[in-house]
């Protein structure tokens, strides 16, 4: 039996406090009970004789951080290169974070049955999924830009003689080879990327993702067994919720598969419609010299036309089999049928494909006669084209609850996306033009229209029901952002003297002469205005902020400061909703420039053309300065083994990666079964008698997971939680309704911070919240009732700490007001996101769950407080 009745286990958050820190005692006075380097309990080596609770703390830090390589030698070189890998996913973890924002078929009605169609359950589940591959292809496409397009075509004459003299000397070896040769070398460099990033993702799902305690051993045994459970309400219960690493293999290995496909096809496409001069340019592609030239092509253009028909079926029925394995997710009702076929199909088909093209490629044949890779110019242009369309449709997804209207989001946007497209080739007839791009702005108009009518009834969820729609823009935003930063910053390199702004559309008799995609070169210049966009919006929240500080004191006006920015940091929703408006307009403004080719070129010597060309200089220059940034976060903790930018992965690394199989991994399939883990040992090996969870920030979130977890079910009623500095109820409530909204945590809505009030929270202390809510039995907060067994500190100078319940302190069954100002050692110091352990709030708090944290689980009555009730026996 323990020697102490209580565990006190806390649960760091997003500042990967030390377990030291934690556990407020020196370094020398901790020790590791438990874990190894990503994952680890810790306790004092000298526990007070009388002390009443056993202390721990868990330090999971490492996994959402921590990188391979190592601080010396070729362990740094491959920490530095694992870094940028890093850098390069966060797209992809933003699209996994629009996965489990979308709204599933699911409740806490027992009537409502859940959707069983992968298609189209939770509205967007397969159409997210397949916007993460097009992120996937659209990185891919930015390697084959510069690997095949700048080195592989336009860096060598026609008689393979080395125009780019920035080549290093390593490649000189591709000056002795034919066109054809030097693409069939270097395809596979976009192909190894890919790879690459799907071995970090396979390195990181064996040391992270193993197979979740509470799922059945047979389960364990044979992964697709798992596929037969159904989903739980809370879903953070269903069995087997943390496990996803079947669906992470199988999709993974689709994303290189399609990478493989795509390449094979675009090298066939150049070398098809590259014979002659009459398809060499976009203007002449769709003319009849084209086509007479290509269907009275030889045998070798008959064979990569066949090529091309084969990859482009390939390519589709690998976006099939992606979204048709969107229900293989603890979210969806699974079939336990082996799908051999969409499972091995593309991946099968797309490497021979592959090698293939590459044997064909290799064959001593003309070289192509344009100076561009004509099968990868245009595909940018689609593949940001089709995220833009789908991540407008996606702000509808959630507000749009109908039978009726589930296809009409996606018409819209995708509708949208095809006219932009189609505008920029009806030129035969100036004012075909304009008319399509009037029809474009119509449908765009009507989407916005119905996203403005249906928003308010999504008061009380993030960006009003447009969660995966505002994260899928920053993700396709983010994704073009680094691939242009990259593309550019090699073609500058390449391009010798010319200036960076040349890359749209040459210098006539330069040597060299290279150009890159134009979507490349107006995101740059897109960039711009975003900037100027987000420095306004945020140049008025902090003044608006600043300005009303004093009123936000509370009577101590030493931290007037301190609440003031806390003010302007908590609007953090509506800059992501900025963020995300400028983001949209500066693609869909990117997508018209490319589409329509416009260069300052195209202008001839006007003061227009000198606009346009200083503005892609100075573009470029915004691009480049990007580019260094990223690379300089990337690499510049890897002697300490860290990733870039740790901050963002602790948020976007939270749950599952089934909506991308290349995101950051998920630290929680680990965290939470671990923390199940030992407080199921502590009441069961250790008897003891109760179990306090003290959660700082996001350890708030992985408590709560930790409490619905099936291996609790018989422990659960002698289990309490103590959340501090927490993000429950304010950004994981409401960006994750299903997941963590007001039904599953038991408490009222929340309202978004407002942009234009001092007090962003002023709406929110404002609303008439009615009867406090009667939980549902199954929510924390009715498996937490009565006792009391909750209690959550905040204070008005956390900027990223907010109540549970609501603002008000009458009546509050959870929340409790920590003191701002706290005296440590000799001195006083103003307390913002850390040092809750510290406050007089605190320990009382411990002491009234440590005596009613043994009460029967149930649901609270309304308004009750759970402190008045008295101490189970």
């Amino acid at each position: 039996m323990a020697d102490r009745a209580v565990l006190e286990l806390r649960i760091h958050g997003i500042n990967n406090t030390s377990p030291e820190s934690m556990l407020d005692l020196p370094g020398e006075d901790v020790e590791k009970f438990a874990g190894d380097a990503l994952g680890s309990f810790w306790r004092p080596r000298s526990p007070g004789v009388n002390a009443p609770t056993q202390l721990e703390a868990y330090s999971w830090g490492g996994m959402a951080r921590s990188s391979v390589g190592g601080a010396m030698g070729i362990g740094r070189i491959v920490g530095a290169i694992a870094r940028i890998g890093w850098a390069l996913l966060i797209p992809f973890g933003l699209v996994n974070v629009a996965y489990w924002s979308r709204r599933f078929d699911d409740g806490p009605d027992p009537g409502q049955r859940p959707g069983r169609d992968g298609w189209r359950h939770g509205r967007g589940a397969a159409s997210l999924r397949i916007a993460g591959l097009m992120m996937t292809l659209l990185l891919a496409v930015s390697a084959t830009s510069i690997a095949l397009d700048l080195i592989g075509v336009q860096c060598y004459a026609s008689d393979s003689t080395r125009l780019c003299t920035n080549l290093p000397s390593q490649l000189d070896f591709l000056g002795s080879l034919t066109q054809s040769r030097r693409l069939a070398v270097l395809s596979v460099v976009p192909v190894l990327l890919i790879l690459g990033l799907a071995m970090l993702s396979a390195v990181t799902r064996v040391r992270y993702e193993q197979p979740d305690p509470s799922t059945p051993e047979n389960s364990r045994k044979k992964p697709e067994a798992s596929e037969v459970t159904t989903p739980k309400w809370p879903i953070l219960s269903t069995q087997g919720f943390w496990a996803h690493r079947e669906s992470t293999k199988v999709t993974s290995r689709m994303h290189v598969a399609a990478t493989a496909t795509l390449i094979a096809t675009g090298t066939a496409f150049h070398v098809a419609f590259g014979r002659g001069e009459s398809c060499g340019s976009r203007d002449r592609f769709f003319s009849a010299a084209c086509r007479r030239e290509v269907l009275h092509g030889d045998g070798t253009v008959i064979t990569e036309l066949v090529v091309v028909a084969i990859g482009i079926a390939i390519l589709a029925f690998t976006f099939y089999s992606v979204g048709f394995r969107s229900d293989c997710a603890a979210d969806v009702p699974r079939r336990s049928s082996r799908r051999w076929v969409l499972d091995w199909g593309p991946v099968v088909m797309g490497a021979v494909l592959f090698v293939v093209q590459a044997a064909l490629l290799w064959r001593d044949q003309p070289d192509p006669k344009p100076r561009q890779l004509l099968g990868v110019a245009f595909t940018p242009t689609l593949l940001l084209a089709a995220l833009l369309g789908l991540a407008l449709a996606a702000l509808l997804w959630r507000p749009s609850v109908k039978t009726a209207w589930d296809g009409l989001p996606t018409a819209l946007g995708l509708g949208f996306a095809s006219l932009v497209i189609v505008s920029g080739y009806a030129n035969s007839i100036r004012w075909w033009f304009p008319v399509w791009l009037g029809a474009a702005a119509v449908v765009l108009g009507v989407l916005l229209v119905v996203r403005h009518m249906v928003a308010e009834k999504c008061k009380h969820e993030a960006w009003n029901g447009g969660g995966p729609g505002v994260l899928l823009l920053t993700a396709a935003a983010f994704a073009m952002l680094l691939s242009s930063a990259v593309v550019t910053a090699a073609g500058d390199w390449l391009n010798g003297n010319n200036s960076a702004s040349n890359l749209a559309d040459g210098v006539s008799g330069s040597v060299p002469d290279l150009q890159v995609p134009l979507p490349y070169v107006w995101s740059g210049a897109s960039v711009i205005p975003v900037i100027a966009g987000m420095f306004a919006v945020g140049t008025y929240a902090f003044a608006r902020s600043w300005r009303g500080r004093k009123a936000l004191d509370d009577g101590q006006p030493m931290t007037a400061n301190a609440a003031g920015f806390a003010a302007f940091a908590q609007r953090a929703e509506r800059f992501v909703a900025a963020l995300a408006a400028l983001s949209a307009i500066a693609m869909t403004l990117t997508l018209i420039a490319s589409v329509r080719a416009l260069t300052p070129k195209h202008f001839g010597s006007s003061c227009l053309a000198t606009t346009l060309d200083r503005l892609l200089s100075i573009g470029m220059w915004a691009l480049a300065g990007t580019g260094v940034l990223v690379i300089g976060l990337a690499v510049g903790g890897t002697a300490v083994g860290g990733r870039p930018l740790g901050l963002v992965w602790d948020l976007i690394c939270f749950l599952p990666r089934t909506g991308h199989p290349l995101a950051p991994p998920c630290y929680a399939e680990r965290v939470v079964p671990e923390l199940a883990a030992r407080c199921a040992d502590w009441f069961e090996k250790d008897r003891g008698e109760r179990a306090i969870l003290s959660a700082h920030s996001l350890g708030s979130v992985l408590a709560v997971a930790v409490i619905l977890s099936p291996r609790l079910d018989n422990h659960r009623d002698r289990v309490a939680l103590l959340s501090y500095g927490s993000q429950l109820r304010t950004y994981f409530g409401r960006i994750f309704p299903e997941l963590l909204g007001p039904r599953v945590l038991g408490c009222p809505p929340c309202l978004s911070a407002d942009l234009r009030t001092p007090d962003p929270w002023a709406r929110e202390r404002c609303a008439e919240h009615g009867p406090a809510p009667v939980p549902d039995p199954r929510s924390v907060h009715g498996l937490l009732a009565p006792g009391p067994r909750w209690r959550s500190l905040w204070r008005r100078t956390d900027y990223l700490g907010f109540p549970v319940w609501t603002y008000a302190e009458d009546e509050n069954p959870v929340d409790r007001v920590a003191e701002r100002v706290v005296k440590v050692g000799y001195l006083y110091e103003i307390q913002t996101h850390s040092g809750y352990p510290r406050t007089e709030q605190y320990r009382s708090a411990l002491t009234e769950l440590s005596r009613g944290a043994n009460g029967p689980s149930g649901p609270a009555e309304p308004g009750a407080d759970p402190s008045s009730a008295p101490a189970p026996q």
